[in-house]
């Protein structure tokens, strides 16, 4: 996948249906948009609905440097944004 180069010098990102998410779906996080940020491929885990609204739980171990960073789909689309 091909997404890190491509996140780095994008104008504008396609967003996905994060209705369409489901358990075992293979997702990527970004972190900071710089050549040295890193990107985490992970799993999603667990999903939640609190007061309406749904949670998503993932295997990969963030770091604080990619609060707000965009969650991929394997199609390329920003499906969520990393809360940490």
């Amino acid at each position: 996948m091909t997404l890190g180069t491509a996140y780095l010098r994008a104008e504008s990102l396609n967003l996905g249906d994060s209705d369409r998410v489901a358990l075992k779906d293979r997702v990527y996080v970004f972190g900071d948009p710089d050549p040295q940020s890193e990107i985490l491929e992970a799993v999603v885990t667990r999903m939640t609905t609190i007061d309406g609204r749904c949670y998503f739980e993932l295997s990969a171990p963030f770091k604080e440097s990619m609060r707000g960073g965009p969650v991929f789909n394997d199609k390329g689309e920003v499906i969520l944004f990393n809360r940490v």
